[in-house]
């Protein structure tokens, strides 16, 4: 039985069999879903989505035609379901979009226009409430077209909006007012980005012309520092805003603000080539990782980036010696670590010894030597060498939490850690069903 599609001058409806779905345009700002049958309302009347939250909406669609559908019993497949919906999902999307796209011609331009912005800026994040909110747009009261135009032009000012609104928490209208404080703070938007409450030079510059392709919850970071100059490019303002995850009187804080984008890429690939990882430039989490690391050294440099993330390794490397010696003092190195009482793939080498464990944490440069008290004494799990394609991990199995812990060199997920998690997820869903 296929889907039948039907517009209507509010909206339009996806029906298969008993199931009828209506898509309706609310007051032309917002959509929302319901469903006219008696078997489920669970979506009825709860929730609106933004006009650009398709992906969601179409999610929650296909959810409500799969909602009292079961395998049979004989499948084993336990994702079945998941990867029916996610299929129908796939060849119901091209009519739904065109019908979406016809149904926003009717909504409010300035609508649309700020949640397109938003949406941009954002991703695929929820909407906040109050840009779904009638008295935002039809407000007679107060004059807010700046705070539109603002949310429109500025990336900056779009993804300040969103946070500041979800911060804010549920918003409160008098009569057909909305919150004033909410819209005070959203008037001064670029407030929210500084660590002196009210906007300075290099600040306002750097907002007004702000990099792409930086994850927004980042941003949040700007008021923990203050930027010495405009900042234009991707990689030194991800390099600032790492800052805001440490005190401001960090003793070489001076060199992030000062690193060039040449600097932070050389010293990326020279960490990344000590580190057996692949540290890429266009990632903003591997330059995170690259100034983290480099702020673990804790006395000053007076050199530049690439300097101070040698001295940083040297210090690294330093620290690992002291605490590979400290467990080989305290155990002796043949000491035979408790065996598992189960069999996984030939991949997985099983770490049976303190020095095995110790050559192990050398090895992938990480502290999977500082278990050896817990592994010994309390017998809580095991350890295990993963090779899996070109990548190797470390995988740490509790016994009674059944929790795992798997990571790559200096603690990085990759291939190998994510393979390890997927195996021994499937051995303890099958050893419960012994």
């Amino acid at each position: 039985m296929s889907y039948v599609f039907k517009e209507y001058n509010n909206g339009f409806s996806i029906s298969k069999g008993d199931i009828n779905l209506y898509i309706i345009l609310i007051d032309n700002i917002s959509l929302k879903l319901e469903r006219d049958d008696k078997i489920s309302t669970l979506y009825k009347n709860q929730r609106s989505y933004g006009l650009y939250e398709t992906d969601t909406l179409l999610t929650n669609i296909v959810h409500q035609f799969y909602q009292n559908w079961h395998p049979k019993e004989n499948t084993k497949w336990l994702g079945v379901k998941n990867w029916a919906e996610e299929k129908t999902k796939i060849s119901l999307s091209k009519r739904f979009y065109q019908y979406w796209r016809t149904l926003i011609t009717k909504a409010n331009p300035i609508a649309v226009q700020i949640q397109k912005s938003m949406f941009a800026a954002t991703g695929k994040k929820e909407l906040p409430h109050l840009l779904k909110d009638y008295y935002f747009y039809y407000n007679s009261h107060i004059d807010i077209s700046y705070i539109y135009q603002d949310i429109i032009n500025y990336r900056a000012a779009a993804i300040a909006t969103y946070h500041i609104i979800n911060d804010h928490g549920l918003y409160r209208r008098n009569g057909n007012r909305t919150d004033e404080n909410l819209i005070e703070k959203l008037k001064n938007w670029m407030n929210y980005y500084s660590d002196i409450k009210v906007p300075y030079t290099s600040l306002t510059k750097t907002l007004m012309n702000l990099p792409g392709n930086i994850p927004i919850n980042m941003l949040r970071n700007f008021s923990e520092i203050h930027l010495v100059r405009p900042v234009f490019t991707r990689s030194e303002l991800i390099a600032h805003l790492s800052l805001g995850e440490y005190p401001k009187n960090h003793i070489n804080s001076d060199i992030i603000y000062k690193a060039t984008p040449k600097q932070i890429k050389a010293a990326m690939y020279n960490l990344g080539r000590i580190q057996h990882i692949e540290l890429q430039f266009r990632k903003s989490l591997s330059i995170k990782h690259t100034i983290r690391f480099c702020l673990d050294y804790r006395e000053r440099h007076n050199g530049n980036l690439v300097g101070l993330c040698q001295k940083s390794v040297d210090w690294h490397f330093e620290q690992q010696r002291n605490q590979y010696q400290s467990v080989l003092d305290k155990y002796d190195q043949n000491m035979k670590l408790p065996e598992p009482d189960f069999i996984l793939p030939e991949n997985f080498v099983f770490i049976n010894t303190v020095g095995k464990l110790v050559e192990e944490g050398n090895l992938m440069q990480h502290c999977i030597a500082s278990y050896a008290d817990e592994l010994i004494n309390h017998n809580s799990g095991y350890v295990f060498h993963v090779n899996y394609k070109n990548s190797q991990a470390t995988t740490l199995y509790y016994k009674d939490t059944k929790s795992i812990i798997s990571y790559g060199p200096m603690n990085h997920s990759n291939e190998a850690s994510e393979y390890s998690n997927i195996i021994l997820s499937q051995y303890i869903h099958e050893k419960e069903q012994i």
